[in-house]
């Protein structure tokens, strides 16, 4: 009889310990470390999950959505531009490092001018098959607008000073407030920056407005 009481309490020692370890296993399963931040989700049986069903894969987009963007690209490629810009306006959208991009795609980046630390960079190229090469190869990292003109007429290059590009619509146009006149160029003393403006201005541009760099 002693032989059984310690045969029970034995068994019933182990199921605890089995329920012991189920109960630390479900607390591990059910918390998540990330970024030292965790959260706890119940556990709940949703039923079977039928790999069969695409839309429910996980991490991947439905294909009716891959259907219409797959739709939207190829109405895009068979577009008939029947009236080409004569200039692109580039933006540079994303950045790099040193060395994280490849030496030819950083060649052409300094080609186009837009090689710069920050992002921003615009610049208007011509939209010839040389330009359009080079830009292909960077289109990942870059937003194009073709350059229309308010008034349908071409800049030239007396208007170059005069010019103003919105990067986001890609309109040019010549605003005459931006123009210098050439009897501004002619004065001997010109009408800004005189005196003790400029005094002040370069003084505070310098930090010589100090005491200690006064006389």
């Amino acid at each position: 009889m002693q032989s059984v009481g310690v045969a029970t309490t034995t068994k019933a020692a182990f199921l605890n310990i089995l329920n012991a370890a189920h109960l630390q296993r479900l607390v591990i399963l059910s918390t998540r470390s990330y970024y030292k931040k965790k959260w706890t989700y119940d556990d709940k049986y949703m039923g079977k999950f039928d790999y069969h069903d695409r839309e429910k894969y996980p991490r991947r987009m439905s294909p009716h959505k891959e259907e219409d963007l797959l739709n939207e690209v190829h109405a895009i490629r068979n577009l008939q531009i029947n009236n080409p810009s004569p200039f692109h306006i580039i933006t540079r959208v994303r950045g790099f490092e040193e060395g994280a991009l490849p030496w030819h795609q950083q060649v052409i980046l300094r080609r186009l001018n837009i090689h710069s630390s920050y992002n921003g960079d615009v610049v208007v190229v011509p939209n010839t098959p040389q330009y359009n090469e080079m830009i292909n190869k960077v289109k990942h990292m870059i937003v194009l607008k073709p350059a229309i003109f308010a008034n349908g007429k071409i800049p030239t290059e007396d208007d170059i000073g005069a010019l103003k590009v919105c990067p986001s619509t890609g309109v040019v146009e010549v605003d005459e407030k931006l123009r210098l006149r050439a009897e501004r160029l002619s004065l001997e003393r010109p009408l800004m920056f005189q005196g003790n403006f400029l005094r002040n201005k370069l003084a505070k541009l310098y930090g010589t407005r100090h005491r200690h760099f006064m006389a």
